[in-house]
């Protein structure tokens, strides 16, 4: 029986592998992989096939396939040479794995068509239901996989110009009917639709919906496995793919309380939030870019982190005020004075009122806040260290700016923004005197 292997298996296998185009030459290696955001790394040990110093460092290749004593067929797809040695020997890494499966065959022209495709994410259940075993006891019944929501609402959305239609599909695989150590995996996944599609754009939309989860969620969302079917042949095959999160030793929430934003809250407007979030990732995409650092990497430098927080929200503040008569007034006036079009103090003035007074009283974002956070920006840009201002307070503050226009923007209401602002822990400690 084949070993399966999911995002955050630890990989150590070894078998043959070959080029697409030199199929016959069977070159034996083995793969490596620890950690979900690491590169998997195949070692050829090419001396033994009769085509030595073929490759150089840098080269890149689509696809190898091989064949692995543990895993069975696979197929790497994305990868490049890292390393060489003189006696022939060579070292790749590539971005993704398909397990059960060699492309060779299937003339792979970095399309994908007619495939079914579910996503499983690390605390997927979680963000539905508040306890998961009271909720499967109260039927009695054999250890089965128990599904909820089989027949959820389809969301559709608009990617690249392809139409994706997705849906939330919960289980609970039952492996002990014992209550007192009753054995529940998560069997939840996103189930996504659609026709010819670019594998890049595919993966992209894939990480994507990964980082608005991660916004909602207030925490990585780690994608597990990502299993295709083909829709003529039923075909099962697996795709593992690094994942660019840095950050380790934090906690999925335990229940939905937990969560920044509940599922059952934005159910009926999810569709219009994810439209949404891609449209802002394709007009914003460095500032969204900056915010998701917050998430996936480690915390190193409250005063690189402010800066560059800074930078996010200016530029993506900018639209915002492009809301505003106000602004659009006094832009007048500025040009014709020879002044920039929009400064940082103009763009959290805006932004103070749109995120409702309500917001801003919660997390002490006044005008008073907005001239401390300008001074220190301007202060550290010029490379000089405030005196008196507690950076990292401002830095969470602006993370919690940031968070609550996001918010805004998705069309969520005041009450639950609080309520999401809340949940981070942080008004206490920016609070504080």
């Amino acid at each position: 029986m084949r070993k399966k292997v999911y995002n955050d298996s630890v990989i150590n296998d070894f078998g043959y592998f070959w080029f697409p185009d030199k199929p016959e030459e069977k070159i034996p290696g083995k793969i490596i992989r620890e950690k979900f955001n690491q590169s998997f790394l195949i070692h050829l040990l090419m001396q033994q096939t009769g085509f030595w110093f073929l490759y150089n460092i840098g080269d890149c290749f689509e696809i190898v396939c091989g064949e692995l004593s543990s895993i069975g067929a696979v197929t790497l797809k994305s990868l490049r040479v890292i390393s060489s040695s003189n006696d022939g020997n060579y070292c790749l890494e590539a971005e993704f794995l398909f397990t059960n499966i060699c492309l060779e065959g299937r003339d792979f022209d970095n399309y994908l068509e007619n495939f079914k495709t579910k996503v499983f994410l690390n605390g997927l259940s979680n963000w539905k239901f508040h306890n998961i075993k009271d909720i499967i006891l109260e039927e009695n019944q054999q250890p089965v996989i128990k599904l909820f929501n089989q027949d959820s609402q389809l969301y559709c959305v608009q990617y690249k110009g392809c139409e994706i239609n997705l849906g939330i599909v919960f289980g609970f695989n039952l492996h002990d009917k014992s209550i007192s150590d009753l054995d529940i995996r998560d069997y939840s996944y996103i189930e996504f639709q659609f026709g010819k599609i670019n594998f890049n754009d595919l993966i992209g939309f894939f990480r994507g919906f990964a980082d608005l989860l991660t916004v909602l969620w207030g925490f990585p969302a780690i994608i597990k496995n990502i299993e295709f079917t083909d829709i003529e042949t039923n075909y099962i095959c697996n795709l593992l793919m690094r994942q660019y999160i840095l950050k380790e030793n934090f906690l999925v929430k335990k229940n939905e309380d937990s969560y920044h934003v509940r599922l059952k809250d934005i159910e009926d407007g999810f569709e219009l939030i994810v439209n949404k979030w891609f449209e802002l990732k394709n007009s914003h995409q460095m500032a969204i870019d900056i915010l998701m650092e917050q998430y996936y990497r480690p915390f190193v430098s409250p005063n690189n982190d402010f800066l560059a927080l800074c930078r996010a929200i200016e530029s993506y503040g900018k639209s915002i005020c492009e809301k505003s008569e106000e602004y659009h007034n006094r832009n007048i006036r500025k040009k014709s004075k020879g002044r920039r079009s929009v400064l940082l103090k103009d763009v959290l003035g805006f932004i103070e009122k749109y995120i409702s007074e309500k917001i801003a009283g919660l997390i002490g974002f006044d005008d008073k806040k907005i001239k401390t956070i300008v001074e220190c920006r301007n202060e550290l840009t010029h490379e000089k260290l405030p005196e008196k201002e507690d950076i990292f307070k401002l830095y969470l503050l602006m993370k919690l700016v940031f968070l609550s226009v996001l918010l805004k923007e998705f069309d969520i209401c005041d009450d639950l923004i609080e309520r999401a602002i809340d949940k981070t822990f942080f008004v206490p400690y920016i609070n504080k005197k």
